[in-house]
């Protein structure tokens, strides 16, 4: 049977209603074997005649205006806007955006094969190996190298806030009848690259057990995702089995995210993981990765997907990361084209900047419909275990003066749980006091001072946060939060890491007191991954074992319980949701909007176009260079 699939226990972007109707259709599509032949149809909302969205529309650099309809794009025409041109793209901007649209529609002209796309990235992986990390930039790497059993769709124009799943290296899937196994079809015929020890042989299943084996294993760093699984079992060359111990769905989310879910060849104990990644995917590593350099990928001849012509992928020769740290340095880089992409923006101040110099960027505008990050505390150890300290110390800070400070925007103060993954929109101060009973997200100095002095520190005390800057408005944003903090008689001071020490301290729980970034895996497409870090012990990330509440290790082992339930589930996590935001568990992270500039050469690109997951590097698959225009 084709069906399009969602994972059960994704609840992105859906009203209650949409949400109720639509997770009790899936509990029962989710048993029935999903066939990846059909790409899934995205969710699409009825739009005014006035602003319905006509073909994307491109004009070459000679004149030439050619013109494709665009499967999805109306979503983003449901309220009011206007069409901006970048490079020959019409490009739909909804109001309350200014420099381009959330969705980069794709060139509709035949894709030209070749060329050499170089990304500035401003931060060296700490491994490539997922057994050992984390990390974003671990992803952002061997991603074009590794893949899943299933995928998200990652092609040009696609909405990457819809959180359909299709098949990667398994062509179909199902749950068994009691919950209790997720039975994989592996598609025929896929090859590792063609690189010793692997050799370009044939995927089959004995690779995903051995992956499993390798991900369970005490010393890896995913063994808590997979704590649920008993074991994988191989009945034949193209089938895998996960086993559970209980009831999971988010196992489905957990093997089609990046990092957990790569795949990884069994010939793997005779590589250097850290240095290099040998998968399945369109480009492959041209040598070892080198620090503070970069690698190079080249294109994977032997890669299994074709394009919807038919047309074999990906269209680039190779694909070059260079390392540039210093965010002025990379901007400059892109301005006189030694990069084509990498830089990412604030403010809408940063934007005008680029165009100034750089008229033909391609700017991509987005924001965040959730958010994972969020400013930790080290809930095991004092004076971070007193709910009455990590009170005043949201109250101590004016959330919207800094947004506007800082982004130019009202605050949208996510906290990784919000509830933004379940279906309400939470993106004001009122909405989050609404969710406490005590309103600890306004900003009220003297009452923070009074809990400070009712916790046993009048007088203040000093601590320090330590973070690593992903772009320049992360430290003025903690610069603006330890001025606040002051005011109040905390003392914090800010320790800017470099990315390797950063995100060691971050795999190893070894951050100190707070963290400026802390972050919760896997990402908030799922809702039970999303809550399943609150449980002490889970996996090996940096929140383990730092929240310490025995009411919310209650409430997520109910949620688990209730999968069968969807209603029951609802009214649970906004028990979740209630205590999570009443014992300040994390601080806010207001975020506006972010610009990410490409080079107007390229074609199919988005810069985020995967941040539901993060960084799916697939979307790198439909890249293609346009050199007929020229950079400015």
């Amino acid at each position: 049977m084709k069906t399009e699939h969602r994972n059960p226990g994704a609840l992105v972007r859906l009203s209650k209603p949409t949400l109720i109707a639509g997770l009790v259709l899936l509990i029962a599509l989710v048993a029935m074997a999903c066939s990846a032949e059909e790409e899934p149809v995205a969710t699409s909302v009825p739009v005014a005649a006035a602003t319905q969205a006509p073909a994307a529309v491109v004009a070459t650099p000679e004149g030439q205006v050619v013109s494709v309809a665009v499967t999805g794009f109306e979503q983003y025409q449901t309220g009011e806007g206007a069409f901006q041109t970048m490079a020959g793209l019409e490009v739909w901007v909804p109001d309350g955006y200014t420099h381009g649209g959330p969705i980069i529609p794709p060139d509709p002209r035949a894709p030209q094969y070749g060329g050499i796309f170089v990304y500035g990235a401003n931060a060296d992986p700490p491994s490539l190996d997922p057994y050992h990390t984390t990390s974003v930039y671990m992803t952002n790497n061997v991603g074009r190298s590794y893949e899943r059993l299933i995928h998200l769709p990652t092609g040009p124009g696609v909405d990457q806030f819809v959180d359909n799943r299709i098949g990667g290296l398994a062509e179909s899937w199902e749950w068994g009848e009691d919950f209790m196994s997720l039975k994989f079809n592996l598609r025929k015929g896929v090859k590792w690259q063609n690189i010793a020890p692997v050799n370009g042989r044939e995927f089959d299943s004995s690779d995903v057990k051995f992956t499993f084996d390798l991900y369970s294993d005490p010393e890896s760093i995913q063994k808590g995702f997979f704590a649920n699984v008993e074991s994988v079992t191989t009945p034949d060359k193209y089938t895998a089995i996960y086993n559970l111990k209980k009831v999971d769905l988010n196992m489905f989310a957990v093997l089609s995210d990046p990092g957990r879910g790569f795949m990884l060849p069994k010939e793997s104990v005779d590589i250097n993981r850290r240095l290099t990644a040998i998968g399945t995917g369109a480009f492959q590593s041209d040598s070892e990765f080198q620090y503070k350099l970069g690698n190079t990928y080249s294109r994977n001849p032997d890669y299994w997907e074709k394009d919807a012509d038919g047309n074999a992928m990906p269209y680039l020769d190779k694909v070059k990361i260079r390392y540039i740290g210093d965010p002025s340095a990379r901007i400059a880089a892109f301005r006189t084209g030694k990069i084509d992409a990498g830089i990412a923006v604030s403010t809408p101040t940063g934007a005008d900047d680029i165009l100034r110099t750089s008229a033909t960027s391609i700017i991509q505008e987005y924001t965040f419909p959730y958010s994972t990050a969020n400013t930790g505390f080290r809930h095991d150890k004092e004076p971070w275990s007193d709910v009455r300290v990590r009170r005043a110390m949201a109250l101590s800070v004016d959330w919207d003066t800094l947004s506007q400070t800082v982004w130019g925007v009202p605050a949208n103060p996510w906290v990784a749980i919000s509830g933004a993954w379940y279906g309400e929109a939470t993106n004001d101060l009122a909405t989050l006091n609404g969710h406490t009973s005590g309103n600890w997200y306004g900003y009220d100095p003297e009452r923070a001072k009074a809990l400070l002095a009712e916790a046993g520190y009048p007088d203040g005390f000093k601590t320090s946060l330590e973070y690593y800057p992903y772009n320049p408005s992360h430290t003025e944003a903690h610069e603006m939060k330890q001025a606040y903090w002051k005011e109040v008689g905390v003392d914090v001071e800010i320790k800017s890491l470099d990315y390797s020490v950063f995100r060691a301290n971050l795999d190893a729980g070894s951050w100190t007191d707070l963290g400026g970034w802390t972050f919760i895996y896997p990402y908030a497409s799922s809702l039970e991954g999303a809550i399943l870090d609150l449980k002490p012990g889970h996996g090996q990330n940096e929140n383990t074992g730092f929240i310490l509440d025995d009411e919310l290790v209650s409430l997520v082992d109910q949620v688990y319980a209730a999968y069968a339930d969807i209603d029951k589930r609802y009214a649970l996590m906004e028990k979740v949701r209630a205590r999570y935001l009443d014992q300040v568990l994390s601080l806010p992270w207001p975020s506006g909007h972010g610009y990410g500039a490409n080079a107007p050469r390229m074609r199919n690109y988005q810069s985020r176009n995967s941040a539901i997951v993060s960084n799916d590097m697939r979307f790198m698959n439909y890249v293609w260079l346009d050199d007929a225009w020229s950079f400015n």
